[in-house]
């Protein structure tokens, strides 16, 4: 789980908290419940109540009291869960759920008043663990409970995303296991663990649970999906309207022999365009639709779209299939993050993957699965280089497309169509469905038409653009369609022209609102489905969500209409993009005001519109002024939704072509006075964003030269809060390449603009920031006071998260100084912030504070409790910096007690993290240990990359004291290695030198006086 993961589960605890509440019996604290249904029952443990109690009161999150009666019929005595009732109507109530042995270490949560039998001790506690074991009793173990007065409160699992056991016991723990599946998982000694009583009893006595239950399920689900939470979808396709489907018996009997091998299959439909191979798979997949009970998923892959519209690349494409299972996921756009989620989602799913329109090995190479279970169906122009079963579609059999014509022709008039006249128009429709269907239609449509006018007026037409075009299934196409516009009326004609414009779907409100075409709103639905009737447009239903269904039209019949407008669709494109344009706009005001949801949701139904009407922008900005305010205006609309859509590289292409556009716009002297001072905010505001976009992609150099640009651009406005923004990220880009001078300047100045502009919050931040700058370049003195300053000000905000990460740097800083005692108690009092606040990240980094401040202190069974407590807890959140360092601090306990085998295999465990700076300590650890164990040629590899990477930061800052200290070990490692003693006595002189940093440095010294010791 990655940091923003972290804040939304910080949301999760406190939507927990507006459904807990406090236990009061005869007036007194005695425990947590929470609510469960809409009408005010309320669960809690049997044993805070007792028997008979004198009165029970319900103390809700908003601080009101209710009397509460004990519903005897539905409580478990024997299972300690009580079943409260009040009158009330709880804004939000908990959904409830099971779990198994297969959860066994999973992350839960448990909130709760610890100590509440004492009155000035009534604020809510939050408390993340993991499952240990399932006991036979019916309980769950977790150590997410840590004091008595949270019996009664929910353990929430994030997995199911429900409440899954009541509260009821809590004790110290030496050591819990759980030898299920051959996992082992151990808690720390002496460790606050608990007991959570199942749910699964409660639901078999409460017939009506279940079914209330769904209810707040639903609504819980919403809740967490407006959080930014992925919640899991059943994919589904969308299937087209397959009425008119016939024919094809032969394939449809080969496609679906196929599809229901019971081994893994892969199905390659090839065949020209128009052939019918899209519907041939759309008819068998939904025929099949019951071997797929968890999804079955559609992606257009594109490779065969008209110009305006480029084919997905592999980040888009596999983006757009984790949606379809987790439409509001926020993973990392890099394509290898992207390939290894896709895995995961769809490991040992029974699935079917639907890739229309195929024309890339290499994109499907991406996105293929090779899991039993998974289903493929590939449809392609061409015989694409894959190891697929193929299935090669011809046009349909004589005798099938004559049948079809009869019947669809005649389905007004029986017996208007003949026999013979069927076979003739199915010979000059090529025998393609597309074509048969658009000759069927008009025949039936148009009850005064000729038929025998009808084939002569067709093969001349055909006998036409054969002269054009060497392409016979195009032509076949575009002969029928010809003669079928002919019998509509011109302004539907015009409007099928228009609608060629659109990319991908649309519905009647796009049509009216781009005013691409002029027309009542009222008629809007009328004419589409007129198009419709003719198979001019294709119809889609409306799906889950939408309010309005969507229509769209065959790639062939688009680039026909767009061929129609010629010199029209210059004029049509423009309003196009300024319409998608305006629709991004709306997507990030929804994004930001409503919920996130809606924002994203918007969002993905015309990506593919967004994306066309950009990437035509993009190619006419220099043509006219308005389109090259489009070209900026675009990276700047919407730009959430752009970041979670949009891979970091498109986003930087975007950016970089609003910068082009601006900058023509100003070579060109075509920017009035009026429009002087946005087009400078937003010209800045390009530069701040490319910036971060190359922050995100690791290109810190040119983030660095694009927040100068901005810096110096908000400057030039004078506009002091932009100039703090981009001073602050200069800042942050310099301290990530480990220039650490520059980024104390840039703190500094962000500092001042935010004392000065009275914000608080800005204040706090930039003060934290220096802090841990001036911490790394050995400035105790200016650190500690910036720390200072900065908790101040946290406290006086009651910013929770504030305080707790200033006790935090406190610590670190008379760690530094050798102050062990006083760096504990800020350590103790930030470890009560973070568990309050439920900040597992900023608890793991404290975990490992604490560890090397144990190892210090030379109490190393506490160091190695507090590492394997954080290295338990950058499991959990998947993070690298905290399993990389939490391992470290437990290599270096485990080396100082004397236990090299353990240390070398922990230590490399820590190395094969990526934390988010060099790891060149870790390396000179290792070098140590392998010394140690009389390894000499691994220690020498681990001294050498410790030693250069040590001096690849000393060439960024000179500075650096951690690097100055690493090059010295790694540098006395080498003399040891190489038997030259005196290298080691010019070590031990520089690390003898008086130091500000007295704890650190000590440190250092043990660690190569534990290196000279291990060389004799």
């Amino acid at each position: 789980m990655n940091n923003n993961d972290e804040v939304v589960k910080k949301s999760i605890g406190q939507e927990i908290a507006k459904a807990t509440v406090n236990i009061l019996v005869d007036g007194q604290p005695k425990g947590t419940g929470f609510f469960i249904t809409p009408d005010g029952y309320v669960l809690t443990a049997y044993h805070c109540i007792g028997a008979w109690p004198p009165e029970i009161r319900v103390k809700t999150a908003s601080g009101e009291h209710f009397i509460a009666r004990l519903d005897e019929e539905k409580t478990l005595v024997s299972h300690d869960i009580a079943v409260l009732k009040i009158d009330v109507r709880p804004s939000l109530c908990l959904p409830l759920g099971v779990v198994s042995s297969q959860q066994v270490s999973d992350e839960v949560i448990s909130l709760g008043y610890p100590g509440s039998d004492r009155l000035d001790n009534q604020q809510l506690g939050f408390y993340p663990g993991k499952i240990f074991r399932f006991r036979d009793d019916g309980k769950i173990e977790t150590d997410a409970v840590r004091g008595g007065g949270q019996s009664g409160g929910p353990l929430y699992h994030y997995n199911t995303k429900r409440v899954v056991g009541v509260v009821v016991e809590h004790y110290w723990s030496k050591e819990v296991q759980q030898l299920s599946e051959n996992k082992l998982v151990t808690a720390p000694p002496k460790v606050l663990a608990g007991l959570a009583v199942q749910l699964e009893p409660l639901f078999a006595r409460w017939s009506e649970l279940e079914s209330i239950n769904g209810q707040v399920v639903k609504e819980w689900d919403k809740r967490l999906e407006q959080l930014g939470v992925n919640i899991y979808h059943r994919p589904e396709i969308d299937f087209p309207n397959l009425d008119h489907f016939r024919g094809r018996t032969d394939k449809v009997n080969e496609l679906t022999e196929k599809l229901t091998k019971p081994t893994k299959v892969r199905v390659l439909l090839t065949g020209m365009g128009g052939v019918g191979k899209t519907f041939l798979a759309y008819y068998v997949i939904k025929n099949l639709e019951g071997l797929y009970p968890e999804g079955q998923i559609y992606l257009d892959l594109r490779g065969y779209a008209p110009k305006n519209q480029p084919p997905l690349t592999v980040e888009e494409a596999l983006s757009s299939l984790i949606r379809q299972f987790y439409p509001n996921d926020a993973t990392g756009q890099v394509k290898e993050e992207l390939r290894t989620r896709w895995r995961e989602i769809t490991k040992n799913k029974r699935m079917l993957l639907f890739l229309d329109n195929a024309d890339d090995e290499k994109l499907l190479e991406a996105l293929s699965l090779d899991y039993e279970t998974c289903t493929m169906v590939i449809t392609s122009r061409r015989v694409l280089s894959v190891r697929f079963l193929r299935i090669s579609l011809e046009p349909m059999l004589p005798e099938e497309a004559v049948v079809f014509l009869l019947e669809f022709a005649n389905f007004q008039q029986p017996d208007r169509l003949t026999e013979t006249q069927a076979k003739r128009l199915a010979e000059l429709c090529g025998y393609l469905p597309l074509a048969l269907d658009i000759v069927a239609k008009t025949i039936d449509t148009e009850e005064a038409l000729d038929i025998e006018q009808y084939l002569t007026a067709l093969a001349t037409e055909k006998q036409r653009l054969r002269r054009l075009r060497n392409d016979d299934a195009s032509v076949s196409v575009e002969a029928s369609l010809n003669l079928s516009i002919e019998k509509v009326q011109p302004d539907l004609v015009r409007l099928w022209q228009i609608l060629g414009v659109f990319v991908g779907s649309f519905d009647e409100y796009d049509v009216y609102y781009s005013k691409l075409w002029q027309i009542d709103q009222s008629l809007v639905n009328e004419s589409l489905s007129k198009l419709v009737k003719r198979s001019l447009v294709q119809f889609i239903p409306t799906k889950s969500g939408q309010k309005r269904p969507h229509y769209g039209l065959h790639d062939l019949l688009r680039d026909i209409a767009l061929q129609r407008l010629e010199k029209e669709e210059f004029a049509l494109q423009r309003d196009y993009a300024v319409y998608y344009r305006d629709i991004l706009v709306e997507a990030g005001r929804r994004y930001k005001e409503v919920d996130n949801l809606q924002g994203l949701k918007l969002f993905d139904e015309v990506q593919a519109n967004i994306l066309a009407a950009h990437a035509w922008v993009e190619k006419h900005f220099t043509e006219e002024k308005s389109i090259a305010q489009d070209a900026i205006h675009y990276p700047l609309s919407g730009v959430e939704c752009l970041k979670l859509r949009l891979t970091a590289q498109t986003r930087i292409e975007w950016l970089n072509t609003g910068i082009a556009a601006a900058e023509h716009l100003k070579s060109q002297s075509l920017i009035d006075s009026a429009e002087a001072k946005d087009f400078r905010d937003n010209y800045a505001k390009l530069f701040i964003n490319l910036g971060t976009a190359y922050d995100e992609s690791q290109r810190a150099e040119e983030a660095v030269m694009c927040h100068q640009k901005a810096l110096e651009l908000a400057r030039e406005m004078n506009n002091s809060e932009l100039e703090m923004f981009c001073l602050n990220n200069l800042a942050v880009t310099y301290q990530a390449l480990g220039q650490l001078n520059e980024a104390a300047w840039y703190y500094q100045k962000a500092l001042q603009h935010a004392c000065g502009m009275e914000q608080k919050e800005e204040e706090l931040i930039c003060l934290v920031n220096l802090a841990t700058v001036y911490e790394e370049l050995r400035g105790i003195d200016r650190a500690i006071k910036y720390a200072e300053e900065a908790l101040n000000i946290a406290k006086s905000l009651k910013h929770l998260e504030g305080i707790a990460k200033g006790y935090c740097n406190l610590g670190n800083l008379e760690m530094a100084i050798g102050k062990y005692d006083d760096a504990l108690e800020n350590y103790q009092a930030s470890l009560k912030y973070f568990d309050q606040i439920g900040d597992s990240f900023g608890k793991g980094i404290l975990m490992d504070s604490t560890a090397r401040l144990w190892v210090d202190k030379e109490d190393y069974l506490e160091a190695i409790k507090w590492s394997q407590e954080g290295v338990k807890i950058g499991e959990e959140l998947n993070n690298h910096r905290i399993l990389s360092e939490c391992n470290s601090a437990l290599a270096l306990a485990y080396l100082f007690s004397g236990d090299l085998k353990t240390a070398r295999t922990t230590v490399e465990t820590a190395l094969t993290y990526k934390p988010s700076r060099s790891n060149h300590q870790i390396l000179a650890l290792k070098g140590i240990i392998a010394f140690g164990q009389k390894e000499y040629v691994v220690a020498k590899k681990s001294f050498e990359e410790a030693l250069r990477q040590s001096n690849e930061l000393l060439e960024r800052n000179s500075q650096n004291y951690q690097a100055q200290e690493t090059k010295e070990l790694s540098l006395g490692g080498l003399g040891l290695c190489e038997n030259d003693k005196s290298i080691c006595l010019k070590v031990l002189e520089k690390l003898s030198q008086p130091s500000p940093t007295s704890g650190l440095v000590k440190r250092i010294q043990r660690l190569f006086h534990k290196l000279i010791e291990l060389s004799e």
